[in-house]
């Protein structure tokens, strides 16, 4: 009964082989042709098994996949082919990308094959690019060089940063900073010393990764290195407001007591005080208001207070917000959230 029962089974997989013209040979220059003849179900599937099989011969399989009909089905056909040629051999398929027509499909490409492209190879492929005069090709492939920076070791990544910096300053700090998020949680890494060996530019990204690779599992740590960090090699941005934001959503008072101590200007204490306020108000507007009224330093009352009224304002809450403003001591602060309470008034009417 089973011989039977495999017997009939092969019998129907051979008739439905049969059908759908499926899994036989079929010559390069057919493909099109054999392709159009299939149900709209099989297409896809035999379209990856001839791609597999003609790999190798890929400079006449980029000929036929351009034939095929409709549009969408030509599109899908050369993405997959462009993906496994370049799996294989980046190089193969920085070639076949530039067969390609001008055009979205071929600047995709380019971005395809950079992503998978050995690191090593980064380089002087990108040169060979901008050689050949191909601008819009060139920001492709630089934009699959940033997602690509992204499955690179950090070892990797900061050869990458060092060998880019002159000339592709966007991926060189791409790099450095994913460096600094993987080494991030590595005990005992003198971060300081790894930035040294970067030019500036890239050794802020570095840094900037370190902090932003701390602030997922440890706020306190990345508030801790954020302030060991010299001024020349201070990163840009605002990761001072991150680092608050991050921290207040785990210990709001210990956010904002590290943002009253930091140094520099006002306005870097300011902000960070101001966005771990909110965050605290958006989770527990009690108990962060209740702190701004009655427990706040002197030193960052104000910014406390006019955190409650902004929030308010953003619940569209005008009254409560005016009811708070006899509260901040500051005249010329006052008068300016005096006005804003007063614009919130207009637009309310």
């Amino acid at each position: 009964m089973n011989s039977l029962v495999w017997l009939r089974a092969l019998v129907l997989s051979a008739a439905a082989v049969a059908l759908t013209g499926c899994d036989k040979s079929v010559p390069i220059s057919n493909i099109a042709q054999h392709i159009d003849s299939l149900d709209e179900g099989s297409k896809i599937r035999e379209i990856e098994r001839l791609i597999k099989e003609n790999l190798g011969q890929h400079p006449e399989l980029v000929k036929a996949l351009l034939e095929i009909q409709p549009e969408n089905l030509r599109r899908h056909a050369i993405v997959i082919f462009i993906r496994r040629l370049s799996e294989r051999n980046a190089q193969a398929g920085l070639d076949a990308a530039g067969r390609l027509p001008a055009g979205n499909l071929r600047t995709n490409a380019y971005n395809d094959v950079f992503q998978v492209m050995p690191s090593s190879e980064w380089l002087e492929s990108l040169n060979k690019v901008k050689r050949e005069g191909l601008p819009e090709e060139l920001d492709a492939a630089i934009s699959g060089v940033r997602h690509g920076v992204d499955r690179i070791p950090a070892e990797d990544a900061i050869s990458v940063a060092k060998a880019f910096a002159d000339s592709y300053s966007d991926v060189a700090e791409s790099a450095a900073a994913h460096a600094g998020r993987q080494a991030s949680s590595e005990p005992n890494k003198n971060f300081l010393e790894v930035a040294g060996t970067l030019p500036i530019e890239e050794a802020k990204a570095y840094l900037g990764g370190v902090v932003f690779g701390q602030l997922n599992v440890a706020p306190a740590s990345a508030a801790d290195f954020w302030k060991t960090i010299p001024p020349e090699l201070m990163p840009g941005g605002q990761v001072h407001m991150e680092i608050a934001e991050s921290w207040a959503t785990r210990d709001p008072r210990a956010a904002l007591d590290w943002a009253g101590k930091l140094s520099g200007s006002a306005s870097i204490s300011s902000q960070a005080a101001g966005v771990a306020m909110i965050s605290w108000l958006r989770r527990d507007f009690v108990a962060a208001s209740t702190w701004a009224k009655e427990h706040s330093p002197q030193n960052q009352r104000t910014v406390a207070i006019a955190s409650v009224i902004n929030f308010l304002l953003s619940k569209n809450d005008t009254v409560g917000a005016g009811e708070w403003l006899p509260l901040i001591g500051d005249p010329a602060s006052r008068e300016r959230m005096a006005a804003r309470i007063s614009d919130g008034v207009s637009s309310n009417r």
